[in-house]
């Protein structure tokens, strides 16, 4: 049995155990690091002879690639001199026979006294000379061998003829251009202004106006509407007036409408000489913002009035669409003029047929979903001293007495219950165009009637017009113009449809409202209030108060830009469409000149669709997803577009595309 050990020797026997091992771990360890040390040496050696083989391989090649383009770029110089040289012998040969040949002719006319063939005719593409004038050499030259004249090919796009219609898509641009927002806010900068000389010019400003107003008054188809108007524009010269400047506004508005919206070529022949009001060929002038081409007025006005109108009866003349319409009407022809503003006598009216409106609701219906009607309705409710959610972003919202800009609030806030409501609004939209509005204001809009194909037959135009530039822009094809036909007729129809009822009435106050809204918030005062970036280069004055409200208030980042091209250029695709005789019509012609003459237009529309809504209708998928996508309403492409860029709603505030603001979620 081992002699047992003390407690003192098992303590130093683990001490010295732990000692060892410790040494043989730290040996270990140098060891294993003097090993790696040697590895890391040994492969940054072998990395760095591979780099250099490599560098050295790659320059090798570069010098080969090198030397075998050089010798390439001089075999083809040789073959090119060759070529060249071979062409000029060619050439040679060529002249030679045909001295030959003059030499045989002339044998033959000495020996017989006339030519065997005629070489005094012969047709010669360059410069036009005779062969004597070409050559200098007497007559020697290509003058007399007989060949056949050079032909030129080249690739060009194929000339269709013009067509009638063209007349009406230039009076169209012509009035859209005539109610663009810079003439209609010089219009009621002169009108309110009478006497000041804000911003009117030679165009609208000081006996411009009085003498617009006095053909206004003497028109008797404006005389009752504008009744009393007289007294309140042409008073004293002042901004505003404080107890009915909105009221003024709205008067103006209207009268710029009635002056600039129509299409109207001549007045009653027979009644009067005096030039209608509203008449748009008429102010086609030297001082006109769009011009005609090479068209003087007089003959432009002309050949719209002998080529494209018709007679509709009793000395009018109108729309070709308008005579087809009045042939289902049969023993009603249009009023006597005498009895045009005589409600109580049966007939058809004679300033509906003669000279329609140029105005679509599509433009209020963009303009609405680009937050132009929200911006207002949130600065009245501020203005009432009306809070909605936790937070307000206009709580600092202050606007002095002292500025026009607070009456004309307090006469827009006061005149709201003869304005259009949003559900109003939202019926038409449905009935003329089958688009919804979504939002708090419009729940649950039961239509009696939509156009649930308004949407597919319009984006089927734009897509089908999109493929016909791409193949127009080849010149190795003929492209086919008919699908643009067929998708013209197919959408004239669906509008026709929905020409009834509040047609014409509720596009124009609509369009009145909004034109009253862009202007108040176009007037300086506001942009001090709302603010609004200044280096960003927007094309009318209202517009950035719209974007600074939008950030203000959260409702996405599209800007109101693009909503104004699709109002802008949406109505004038519709115009063309709605009034055209697309009906009768089956010559593709027009429908190329069509596409052609409105291509800026489809352009600018489509693509300003695909930036707010996301969706490419020029987009060639089938995939069904996306096919669905192409005709799904904007509403609710904006709806998502919207929860994309501000992610999921927090409750503190709901976004309504419907023109108030909602309260919050509870």
């Amino acid at each position: 049995m081992p002699p047992r050990r003390t407690i003192a020797e098992v303590e130093e026997a683990a001490r010295q155990r732990i000692a060892e091992a410790e040494q043989a771990a730290e040996a270990r360890a140098a060891a294993a690091e003097q090993a790696a040390e040697e590895r890391a040496a040994a492969a940054e050696l072998a990395a760095g002879e591979r780099a250099a083989a490599a560098e050295v391989a790659a320059e090798a090649r570069a010098a080969a690639a090198e030397q075998a383009a050089q010798e390439r770029a001089a075999a083809a110089e040789q073959a090119a001199r060759e070529r060249s040289a071979g062409a000029q012998g060619a050439e040679r040969a060529r002249r030679e026979a045909q001295e030959a040949a003059f030499e045989e002719v002339a044998g033959a006319v000495e020996a017989d006294g006339e030519p065997e063939f005629d070489v005094g005719h012969v047709e010669h593409d360059g410069d036009g000379l005779e062969g004597g004038e070409r050559d200098g050499e007497g007559g020697r030259g290509d003058r007399h061998h007989g060949l056949p004249p050079v032909r030129r090919v080249s690739l060009e796009r194929v000339e269709v003829p013009t067509t009638p219609d063209e007349f009406l898509w230039w009076a169209i641009r012509n009035r859209q251009e005539a109610i663009s927002w810079k003439r209609y806010e010089r219009f009621v900068d002169s009108v309110l202004c009478v006497g000041g000389g804000v911003g009117g010019g030679d165009e609208f400003g000081g006996a411009g106006v009085k003498r617009l107003l006095n053909d206004i008054r003497e028109d008797p188809s404006t005389a009752q509407a504008l009744e009393g108007t007289h007294e309140i524009i042409t008073g004293p010269a002042q901004y505003l007036d404080r107890v009915r400047g909105y009221q003024m506004l709205k008067d103006a508005t209207e009268m710029f409408l009635m002056v600039e919206a129509g299409l109207a070529v001549t007045r009653h022949a027979e009644r009067t000489k005096r030039t209608r009001v509203g008449e748009a060929i008429s102010r086609l002038g030297p001082h006109d913002p769009l011009k005609l081409g090479d068209y003087e007025r007089h003959e432009f006005r002309r050949r719209l009035r002998e080529e494209y109108f018709r007679k509709l009866g009793d000395g009018a003349r109108g729309l070709p669409y308008i005579q087809l319409i009045l042939e289902k009407l049969v023993g009603l022809p249009p009023k006597p003029f005498e009895l045009v503003h005589n409600a109580n006598c049966y007939g058809i009216q004679y300033e509906e047929v003669s000279q329609p409106v140029m105005i679509e609701l599509i433009w209020s219906y963009w303009m609405e979903q680009g937050m132009l009607v929200q911006t207002l309705a949130a600065l009245s409710l501020r203005f009432q001293n009306k809070r909605h959610g936790d937070r307000d972003p206009l709580a600092n919202l202050e606007i002095d007495p002292l500025r026009g800009v607070s009456n004309l609030l307090w006469g827009y806030i006061q005149d709201e219950g003869n304005r259009l409501t949003v559900q109003r609004r939202a019926y038409e939209y449905m009935h003329e165009y089958g688009l919804d509005l979504t939002g708090a204001a419009v729940p649950n809009v039961r239509a009696a009637d939509r156009r649930s194909q308004f949407l597919r037959s319009f984006h089927d135009l734009l897509s089908r017009a999109y493929e016909f530039y791409q193949a127009d822009d080849d010149t190795t094809v003929v492209a086919d113009p008919f699908p643009v036909l067929t998708a013209l007729q197919t959408l004239h129809m669906v509008l026709a449809e929905g020409a009834h009822n509040q047609f014409g009435d509720l596009p124009w106050t609509s369009r009145v409202e909004m034109l009253c809204q862009q202007w108040i918030l176009a007037r300086p005062e506001l942009r001090e209030f709302i603010g609004g970036r200044i280096m960003v280069p927007y094309r009318e004055a209202w517009m950035d108060r719209v974007d600074a409200m939008r950030q203000l208030q959260g409702w996405g980042s599209v800007s109101i830009t693009n909503y104004r091209d699709l109002a802008t250029y949406g109505e004038m695709i519709l115009l063309t469409v709605r009034w055209g005789e697309w009906s009768t019509i089956i010559d593709p012609d027009n429908a190329a000149n069509w596409a052609r003459a409105w291509r800026p237009m489809v352009q600018m529309y489509l693509n300003a669709y695909r930036v707010v809504t996301g969706v490419d209708l020029t987009a060639q998928s089938t995939a069904s997803f996306q096919q669905n996508a192409r005709y799904e309403q904007p509403a609710y492409l904006l709806e998502r577009m919207l929860e994309a860029s501000n992610g999921p709603r927090d409750g503190s505030r709901t976004r309504s595309r419907s023109g108030q603001i909602s309260a919050p979620a509870r």
